[in-house]
């Protein structure tokens, strides 16, 4: 965008090398961010709460790609480390992604938010291509997207681009089936879209709709309670033995409990959303 001014922010998002996590989070520290420990840290960032009135929390990242599987991950923050390009904020040096992979992982953020997100995000893909006035590399971009297993996504959120703001890409067009599956973004504008309490989630209902394929179906679970113990590890503050795995699945337990049970949705309508997006998620995989 050129200027920090232009682009609303909820956050800032920083990425180091896993092993810089450390020396990063106590720098924070030392200029007053203090640790939400409010908020259950995941294994791929923290989240810092800042000590200025109105500053925005900042979120010290060291993986990408939380929904790729653990060797695509990998390979993931190596290309973008690799490619990093260097640029200057606020006359600070600083790197940051090279366009055709900035533009994957922007696709890939939508993915999993299954594209329940503002329009400000969408507009993000229209200012990545137009950055700086140079042409896109878009066969550099597609060797991307194929290589860490992310084509559809890159389809699916240019799409949008194209149906919501009339960008042109070189994206081939969906399915009719798959662009009715879409939500409405253009009616949420910069703000992000809201979930009911009781809404179930996508996962849980991939697991209990009588159309899910068992592979899919397979995948959620497997996903859900046995994690890559490495990740176990990261977002368990070291430990990966049977009691961390114990208190992952206790709560995955008890979160299936209060959506499936003590907060049953009310008439089909209200599983309306979620089959939407489970079945926009069955198509992305």
């Amino acid at each position: 965008y050129g200027d920090f001014g232009s682009r609303p922010m909820g956050d800032m998002d920083i990425l180091v090398r896993p092993p810089d996590v450390a020396v990063m989070a106590e720098a924070l520290r030392a200029q007053g961010f203090r640790a939400n420990t409010a908020l259950r840290q995941t294994a791929h960032h923290l989240v810092f709460l800042s000590p200025f009135p109105g500053g925005l929390p900042v979120e010290l990242h060291w993986a990408l790609g939380e929904k790729v599987g653990e060797a695509e991950r990998s390979d993931l923050l190596e290309a973008v480390w690799a490619r990093a390009e260097e640029t200057a904020i606020a006359g600070a040096p600083f790197r940051v992604m090279g366009r055709p992979l900035l533009l994957l992982y922007l696709c890939h953020h939508l993915e999993r938010h299954l594209f329940e997100t503002p329009l400000t995000h969408i507009w993000d893909l229209g200012e990545v291509l137009d950055q700086g006035g140079e042409a896109f590399d878009w066969p550099e971009f597609w060797r991307l997207c194929a290589r860490f297993g992310q084509r559809k996504a890159a389809q699916a959120a240019l799409h949008l681009a194209t149906a919501c703001l009339g960008i042109p890409t070189p994206a081939p067009p969906l399915p009719a089936h798959v662009q009715e599956l879409f939500p409405d973004i253009v009616v949420n504008l910069g703000r992000h879209p809201q979930t009911p309490a009781n809404e179930p989630s996508v996962d849980l209902v991939l697991l209990s709709a009588p159309g899910t394929p068992w592979r899919v179906r397979w995948h959620v679970l497997r996903r859900q309670l046995f994690p890559a113990r490495r990740l176990l590890a990261q977002g368990g503050g070291g430990s990966a033995g049977p009691a961390a795995y114990g208190a992952l699945w206790w709560t995955v337990l008890t979160t299936f409990l209060r959506k499936r049970v003590f907060r049953r949705p009310n008439g089909p309508s209200s599983r309306a959303r979620p089959l939407r997006a489970a079945r926009l998620s069955a198509w992305l995989r």
